[in-house]
């Protein structure tokens, strides 16, 4: 799979001040609800997305494993000043891992879903870069997307694990 130049330069490879994410869906409907509302997940962020890495090889590799998982490509970016931050505040209340800052970084609150026997977690939207399809190429961007947002939500998350300890 060659990637136009377009695609290339709206998925963030800049692994120094970004953790990006790529997640796939077979419906463009999908697709822009995740643009509009942020992307739910069930338990760990890393059960359907795979993080971006600055290689062509890897990201066709991907594309090659995950095709069947849709051809709409949901690009998720988190700036490590914001990821780092919140992972201090998480290594002061637990000094296991068992949250990740994804879980943290969300304005709604989560919920458990008793059919799936798994926590639900939203990260939010303006975490969304946008999407493309990976057939047109046609790129969707997000008018609210800012790898940089902090939300006072973010810091109640923290303090509210830090009352259950």
């Amino acid at each position: 799979m060659d990637y136009p130049k377009e695609i290339l330069d709206f998925i963030e490879f800049d692994e120094e001040n970004y953790i990006c994410y790529l997640h796939r869906t077979n419906s463009e409907e999908v697709a822009n609800l995740i643009l509009n509302n942020g992307f739910e997940y069930a338990e760990a962020i890393l059960k359907t997305t795979d993080v971006l890495v600055s290689d062509i090889v890897v990201l066709r590799y991907l594309h090659n494993i995950r095709k069947e998982y849709g051809k709409f490509c949901i690009i998720i970016c988190i700036s490590n000043t914001i990821y780092d931050k919140y992972l201090q505040e998480l290594k002061k209340i637990s000094r296991e891992q068992e949250i990740s800052v994804e879980e943290i970084l969300s304005e709604k609150e989560a919920r458990f879903d008793e059919e799936r026997d798994q926590w639900i977690f939203t990260l939010s939207l303006q975490f969304i870069k946008g999407y493309f399809n990976e057939e047109t190429f046609k790129l969707v961007k997000n008018s609210n997307f800012d790898p940089f947002y902090d939300s006072n939500k973010f810091s109640e998350n923290i303090e509210r694990l830090d009352l259950l300890r």
